[in-house]
């Protein structure tokens, strides 16, 4: 038989573990603090966050502007960005906290005045919308259910060129556009913007194209009144007859005395 009593050296904790054993234990010691107590975490360190602030100006860029005198090339056309401050506070007061993170469009359409017409009314902000015909996923654009004008949301913000496209019901929703065959050339029409800024414009043409039952062909080669132009001008879109849908009325009309 052998004796009950073991060596000394048999019974110890072996150096290596114990150190592991402390350190594994002050470990959660550590993260149960972090996780029970509101301690915040350490800021990033200020090189990073120049590195991530540059990164953030060069994916958020400005809209590009186009002046009637700029110069610029005319194929490109204003759009509307969004707006981040550059440098966000990580808290703050309330009274230190940005108000909006969005920046209004300049020059973004807000009011139309037709004189000839009697029209005085908001314009709203529109965009498309995604429909089938023949098969084929085509995209028309929204038009406003109230007596208002749409803003087409991609064309030109006023007071630059591009093609400001505004669009309005016919015979619904008030009709703000019921009355549009009869302006005649050289009618006065007059847009604000947010700000209050006025814009002169005269009809130069007024067009009656078929729409409705045409081909997907030539449907799209009607939307060619919707695209960038290499001027400033304004382009009103309805239906037509007031009875009816059949055909699509356009009316153009460019700056006052260009």
């Amino acid at each position: 038989m052998g004796s009950t009593n073991q060596p000394a050296r048999e019974r110890r904790i072996p150096l290596g573990l114990a150190l592991l054993s402390v350190g594994a234990l002050l470990l959660a010691t550590v993260v149960a603090i972090y996780i029970i107590l509101p301690v915040a975490p350490p800021p990033l360190p200020a090189f990073l966050f120049d590195i991530f602030a540059t990164r953030k100006q060069t994916l958020i860029s400005a809209p590009t502007v186009l002046p009637r005198s700029s110069g610029v090339d005319p194929g490109e056309m204003f759009r509307p960005a969004l707006f981040i401050p550059n440098e966000l506070p990580s808290e703050a007061r309330a009274d230190e906290a940005p108000t909006t993170l969005y920046q209004e469009t300049p020059g973004k359409p807000a009011r139309i005045v037709i004189p000839a017409l009697a029209i005085d009314a908001p314009v709203r902000e529109v965009r498309l919308e995604r429909f089938e015909q023949e098969g084929q996923p085509l995209f028309r654009w929204q038009v406003p259910d109230e007596y208002a004008a749409g803003w087409h949301v991609d064309s030109a913000a006023l007071g630059y060129r591009g093609n400001t496209v505004l669009n309005g019901h016919h015979n619904v929703h008030g009709a703000i556009f019921g009355d549009l065959i009869s302006l005649p050339t050289g009618a006065d029409i007059y847009l604000y913007d947010l700000d209050g800024n006025g814009y002169h414009y005269q009809v130069t043409e007024q067009e009656l194209i078929p729409e409705r039952d045409e081909s997907v062909a030539l449907r799209r080669a009607n939307a060619h009144w919707m695209e960038r132009k290499p001027d400033e001008r304004i382009t009103i879109i309805t239906c037509w007859p007031r009875t009816d849908n059949t055909h699509r009325l356009v009316v153009v009309a460019k700056p006052a005395g260009s």
